[in-house]
């Protein structure tokens, strides 16, 4: 019998998006799915066309209703305690799944003996109107804490899990933006993540997102989680690919207008090739 997978779509305004996303969900190809909606607090006229909107749909969809908003961290968070599947999938109500991601994810997890999988995406800019398919590098996860700390390259919903997985993790909710970095980065430290070369997420940017009306704050939170990445896990890795720095660099300096951040990542750097070669003469000596 094939493994359930459990597709959690937190929704908290902005409810005309949620028809098409929870539609992708529902006709997906891979049919042992459980869906559950998390209603993240929202007023009495979004929470009836919730159930509106679900009821359209034949497949039984589980519906939380958390009486008070606390951000997508703490949905998750609830959406995961509720979940019954052996694999778990995050769904944004303003995105949209292709209809075969959740059939490939599995058969590539289970083909590789892996626990997490993630796939490209195609980004959907509503604000200037124009499309970008977000491709991986082949070799995105050899070194997956740092690739995942200076790439900043993963979408959360492109991520296909093993429950394990969150028996020893769940999201931070002292984060309101870069919940999904930070307990990538934290699974990465334990888990395999293998990387599935196939555009399966449709994911939308657009002037109600939480990312774009807050942006300086979101912008703000993750260059604190950078800078504490940077000085706590990074004094001694192997920075094998030097293009992870130069694009965390660039970064830094035009996204985050941190030349602080660049410095720090820079010296990590330096700092580690000087302590390889400051070895490998000693060890010659």
């Amino acid at each position: 019998m094939s493994k359930k997978v459990s597709i959690i779509i937190p929704v908290f305004k902005n409810i005309h998006f949620l028809k098409k996303s929870l539609s992708s969900a529902v006709n997906q190809t891979y049919k042992n799915t459980e869906i559950i909606i998390v209603n993240d607090g929202n007023k009495k006229d979004d929470k009836e066309e919730i159930y509106k909107i679900k009821n359209n749909f034949k497949k039984k969809i589980i519906v939380i209703n958390l009486k008070k908003n606390q951000g997508v961290s703490n949905a998750l968070n609830e959406g995961i305690k509720k979940s019954t599947g052996n694999y778990l999938s995050w769904l944004s109500h303003d995105d949209y799944f292709h209809l075969k991601k959740i059939e490939m994810q599995v058969d590539y997890l289970e083909k590789n003996c892996a626990k997490i999988c993630s796939c490209d995406f195609v980004e959907i800019n509503k604000i200037g109107n124009f499309k970008i398919d977000r491709i991986l590098d082949d070799k995105y996860f050899d070194d997956q804490v740092l690739s995942i700390i200076l790439n900043d390259s993963l979408h959360g919903c492109s991520l296909l899990i093993d429950k394990e997985c969150f028996s020893d993790f769940s999201f931070n909710k002292k984060y309101k933006h870069i919940q999904d970095y930070d307990i990538w980065y934290r699974m990465s430290e334990k888990y395999q993540f293998i990387h599935l070369k196939k555009k399966l997420l449709f994911s939308n940017k657009h002037i109600s997102q939480s990312s774009y009306i807050k942006k300086d704050e979101s912008i703000t939170e993750k260059l604190k989680f950078y800078e504490d990445l940077i000085n706590e896990k990074l004094l001694f890795y192997n920075f094998n690919r030097f293009t992870y720095v130069i694009k965390f660099i660039y970064r830094s300096i035009l996204i985050y207008k941190s030349p602080t951040l660049a410095i720090a990542v820079l010296k990590k750097f330096l700092f580690y090739n000087f302590y390889n070669y400051f070895r490998l003469y000693i060890k010659r000596s």
